[in-house]
């Protein structure tokens, strides 16, 4: 395999992700974002204590000029300003004892219509930069898309976080509004970036690591030169070559070995409200669990084959059976007595078919709630079992903290979501997700949130997700036939191609809109419905 050259060495992590000839054309972005970054920063001393000189550079002001330099000037000056304006003169490295924070670098990136193109190509190579700055502190990159809901930072992988962020494409231009609120997500000890270009940073006042990128000169087949601009500082860069600009902008460019084997998890499950997927692993006692959109993949084994799964917070917990009795397992923190929970076997009716797939787990008031053979469970750590008789649960979904699931309760006159009565039959079927709620007296027609938004579905079609997509509610339908998956809203049906005709039903986040596909070939996909961008992809092992 072609190597990179020794010039883009303390970039080769990231750059790894990239083909050769794509690194290679980001070259000089690299380099003079590099020098920015850091003659802002020692330039200012921002962070930092000043602690003598470490060396010669050819960056630097004015004052710190060799005195060598000085005297060409005076013998010839003509040589002397044809120095300064190549950057050759001389000048002393200033040295800063290292009092640098140690938090995360959290960068923003503005993937709206205003930094289409070229500006891409500059937030690619920033967040490269940014990275090995991550790296040398001892800490992490987190990165967040304006557009995105705030404070939900994607870290880990670089690789993976860069082929996150090319697929990141927002219809709307962000406002100085959606940055407050990202920022309000950080710690005193986080350094955030802004990636943007001159209309949000105008609006930006005072904040002092926003990096401004605009298309400065073009010809007959586009930009061929971008402005960069960091507090004072700023430069003028040509553009890399339209064949390899387009193929890095489109993902073509990302080295596909940044895909991560699933080491065999089957059955994917979004059973909380927490960024975790789980799934099945090599047998029916083992559970795989990865972070979205990271691509660790954990084991984790239980005594016996497990029924029901969740993370709670951030534990795993299980219910798995040994012997003829129900037990409950916690990996992480304890959660109250529910490692204390233990259940005889002879009020529930377990066969092969209940482990085909996994069901999701409540925490409620100190028991767990589950559903097993569509009959309610609340499991107490004082081993009492009560059955919730089907007509008094409708629906039970994660609610904003783990401890607080939501239900739908039924009553002779109607039924109850979240404390508000709906006057509708008893019977009806209710669904709960995405913080909204839905329901049908047939299966086949369903109100959306208000009783005169109808939508109708394919009869059979199973409803497996409800989320605002483009700011309505629609529901995420799999077809009779368990291939298709549709996006139903008032006026419009979608039919989400790229995520259909997998080997099992798919799942969907219950509060983020996301979906993940086990496909035919062991190959597990997350992606996000809203935007249509791929979060993780698991490599099966099949």
């Amino acid at each position: 395999m072609t190597q990179l050259p020794a010039a883009l060495a303390p970039w080769a992590t990231a750059l790894s992700t990239l083909e050769v000839a794509a690194a290679v054309a980001l070259g000089p972005l690299l380099r003079t974002l590099d020098t920015m970054v850091s003659r802002y920063d020692n330039g200012t001393g921002q962070g930092d204590v000043f602690d003598g000189y470490s060396g010669i550079t050819r960056h630097g002001i004015p004052e710190r000029i060799l005195m060598s330099e000085w005297a060409l000037a005076d013998e010839f000056p003509l040589e002397f300003l044809r120095r300064a304006a190549g950057n050759e003169l001389l000048h002393m490295a200033p040295a800063y004892q290292n009092t640098r924070r140690r938090g995360r670098i959290a960068v923003l990136a503005d993937t709206g219509p205003d930094q289409i193109g070229a500006s891409r190509l500059v937030q690619l190579a920033a967040l490269i930069v940014l990275h090995r700055r991550a790296q040398a502190r001892g800490s992490e990159l987190a990165l967040g898309v304006l557009g995105d809901e705030a404070g939900r930072w994607r870290e880990g992988d670089i690789a993976q976080l860069l082929l996150g962020w090319v697929s990141a494409r927002r219809s709307t231009a962000p406002e100085a509004d959606d940055v407050r609120r990202w920022s309000a997500d950080l710690t005193a000890a986080d350094e955030m970036w802004v990636l943007t270009g001159p209309r949000l940073a105008r609006h930006l006042p005072g904040r002092p690591h926003t990096l401004v990128c605009a298309e400065s000169a073009w010809d007959a087949n586009g930009a061929t030169a971008v402005k960069i601009t960091l507090a004072d500082a700023d430069a003028e860069l040509p553009l890399p070559g339209r064949n390899v600009a387009v193929r890095t902008l489109r993902g073509a460019a990302f080295r596909q070995a940044v895909e991560t084997s699933s080491g065999g998890m089957r059955y994917p499950l979004f059973s909380s409200g927490g960024q975790q997927l789980i799934g099945r692993g090599k047998d029916l006692t083992e559970i795989r669990a990865v972070h979205v959109p990271q691509t660790k993949v954990r084991q984790y084994r239980f005594p016996g084959p497990v029924v029901a799964a969740s993370y709670l917070g951030r534990r795993l917990v299980a219910l798995c059976q040994t012997d003829d009795t129900l037990v409950a397992r916690v990996i992480g923190k304890k959660l109250g007595g529910v490692d204390r929970i233990s259940l005889s076997l002879k009020n529930i009716s377990l066969d092969d078919a209940m482990f085909e797939t996994l069901r999701p787990l409540y925490f409620d008031s100190g028991a767990l709630l589950f559903n097993i053979d569509g009959k309610w469970w609340h499991a107490e750590p004082s081993g009492k079992l009560s059955s919730l008789i089907s007509p008094t649960i409708a629906a039970v979904a994660t609610g904003p903290v783990f401890d607080s699931p939501l239900r739908a309760y039924r009553t002779p006159t109607g039924v109850w979501v979240n404390g508000s009565q709906l006057n509708i039959n008893p019977g009806s079927r209710v669904f709960l997700g995405g913080g909204l709620k839905a329901w049908s007296a047939d299966g086949i027609e369903w109100a959306l949130e208000h009783p005169d938004d109808v939508v109708t579905i394919e009869d059979g079609a199973q409803v497996i997700g409800l989320h605002r997509i483009d700011g309505k509610p629609t529901l995420i339908t799999l077809s009779r036939a368990g291939l298709l998956v549709r996006a139903v809203r008032l006026g419009k049906v979608v039919t989400l191609s790229k995520w259909s005709a997998g080997i099992t039903p798919p799942t969907v986040h219950p509060t983020k809109p996301w979906i993940a596909v086990e496909h035919s070939d062991g190959k597990v996909e997350v992606g996000d419905l809203q935007t249509g961008e791929l979060l993780l992809r698991l490599r099966g092992d099949r």
